[in-house]
């Protein structure tokens, strides 16, 4: 049965594109029994590589230097589930405010996995990225053998599988990979199954902002899909992905009062640079480096895409997919202020993953596709080169593992930090609520899983009335509503890491805070 179905979507019918091999048409074999093995196959070793890398380095470290935001999204699945949804219908929550800017899908899948496992263990987001990225990799040969040939989908599916950026990337615990497998199982399935096609794009939209605008793009772009007869497919895709997004923008717009939220917010961070400090600031030889990087990447993105978008070939859809994602990534470091916050460590980072990964299936289809292809006459020899340089080139690809080590190592220690801290915020727990710094979520998860410390109990500090204070309010006055606030939300516990409104307060109202601990980089104080 399994065989049936992806040779369905596999197969070419007679009004579909033509593959055309020295004037004759090539006939597509039926998907058989030892392509599902080894499709199988494929998917364990994305599987096993992964899981590998996992669990020979601290599964519960995914490196807060480096990957911090691994936790962030952690919290606002798991606040979600336990503070959230009693405020409202799918009411995300989080301590900094940011739990409408990455998406929706990501924390509810999360959120239903802790459930179905009765965990909220960092492990669960991080086995998800895992699954999803092992997803990815099947996908990419399914689509290569669907539009190429067989040699060419294996190799890339063993570049997805090995390259150190991608492999590394997929085991952290982010949502990249879920969001990708959405988009790429879209391409997969259409246009055999159009509603399934604007599901998984719609689900994709609400993922990541920039996906929103991918998923926007390929919906727009199937209307001029050139084979025939598939009129059908193209109004059950739209009106499936319709539906969904405007959900999501009604849901949006409720919570937020910006139906486009996520896009917005990220186009004023990355863009516009609303959250850098130092845009006015001349760039680094480093940054130099990357932005003119960006802009070369920009370009051939974009040109690339025209062309696709012209031509239309076959497999336009998946070559779009990847297109639009090196084009973005090209204009946020070419010319977009978050070349400001450029270093060294970007060349390794999950933003790159899906850029080389793409750029690494369109050299093995030229090298075991294309050129083969024009060298009929030496076809073999051509074949067995070509598979050749790409082995040159994935063996050369593994010394990347020294730098991507090197960093995620020195971004381990402040996870111990965390550990630290929480141990002495648990032992000086004195059963009520917790006044907690808004930016410190892998603090939140140690506190919760180590400590069990509910969710319940921690209330951000972000939504005192410090940051409230009215145009004339004096301190004082200020300060009696901090007070006020305090003991309205039943907090008799204040983790203070630097706020200076805070420390002016102890030191106004002794009679009021109590010093428990004073440590290098933050301060416990007991509130009467």
């Amino acid at each position: 049965m399994l065989g049936k179905i992806f040779d369905r979507i596999l197969k070419d019918e007679e009004e579909e594109f033509e593959i055309e091999s020295g004037g004759q048409k090539e006939e597509r074999k039926a998907f058989s029994w030892k392509e599902l093995v080894l499709v199988l196959i494929i998917f364990l070793l994305s599987l096993i590589s992964r899981l590998y890398f996992l669990f020979t380095h601290d599964p519960q470290n995914a490196g807060v230097g480096w990957y911090g935001d691994v936790y962030h999204h952690w919290q606002i699945a798991y606040l979600s589930k336990e503070v959230g949804f009693s405020h409202g219908f799918l009411r995300l929550w989080d301590l900094k405010g940011m739990e409408f800017f990455w998406g929706l899908t990501h924390p509810l899948v999360l959120i239903g996995l802790f459930s179905i496992f009765g965990s909220v263990d960092i492990l669960v987001p991080r086995l998800l990225s895992i699954f999803c990225g092992s997803l990815v990799s099947v996908l990419i040969f399914l689509l290569v053998k669907r539009d190429f040939n067989q040699i060419s989908a294996f190799a890339c599916s063993l570049w997805a599988i090995f390259f150190p950026v991608i492999l590394f990337s997929d085991t952290l615990g982010m949502q990249e990979q879920l969001g990708l497998f959405f988009l790429l199982g879209g391409v997969f399935f259409w246009p055999k199954f159009g509603w399934l096609t604007g599901i998984l794009w719609a689900l994709a939209s609400m993922t990541r902002a920039e996906y929103w605008l991918f998923a926007a793009a390929l919906t727009f772009f199937t209307i001029f899909d050139p084979r025939r007869n598939i009129s059908g497919a193209k109004i059950s895709l739209i009106l499936a992905y319709i539906f969904p997004v405007i959900f999501y923008m009604k849901y949006l717009w409720q919570h937020t009062g910006n139906a486009i939220f996520p896009i917005w917010w990220n186009y004023l961070a990355s863009v516009v640079g609303k959250w850098f400090v130092n845009v006015s600031e001349p760039l680094n030889e480093v940054q130099i480096l990357g932005q003119w990087f960006g802009r070369i990447l920009f370009v051939f993105g974009l040109v690339g895409s025209i062309i696709t978008i012209i031509k239309r070939p076959r497999f336009y859809l998946f070559f779009l997919t990847g297109f639009f994602n090196v084009c973005f990534i090209g204009f946020i470091f070419g010319f977009a202020a978050y070349i400001h916050g450029f270093f060294e460590r970007f060349w390794f980072d999950r933003l790159l993953a899906f850029p080389y990964l793409f750029l690494g299936i369109l050299l093995i289809i030229f090298l075991l596709f294309w050129l083969p292809k024009y060298l009929l006459k030496i076809y073999f020899p051509a074949l067995v080169f070509g598979f050749l340089i790409f082995l040159f080139v994935l063996l050369a690809s593994q010394l990347i593992w020294f730098k991507i080590l090197f960093y995620f190592q020195a971004a381990q220690e402040p996870y111990q930090r965390e550990l630290e801290i929480a141990k002495l915020i648990a032992e000086n727990d004195l059963g009520g609520n917790i006044l907690f710094p808004a930016d410190r979520p892998a603090l939140t998860y140690a506190l919760v899983r180590n400590h069990n410390i509910s969710g319940k109990r921690l209330i951000s500090e972000m939504y005192d009335p410090y940051y409230y204070r009215q145009e004339g309010e004096t301190l004082e006055e200020t300060e009696e509503k901090v007070i006020s606030w305090l003991r309205k939300e039943g907090v008799n516990l204040i983790v203070y890491t630097g706020k200076r409104e805070y420390e002016t307060l102890f030191e106004n109202h002794p009679e009021k805070f109590k010093l428990l601990v004073r440590d290098s980089d933050f301060i416990l104080y007991e509130f009467f």
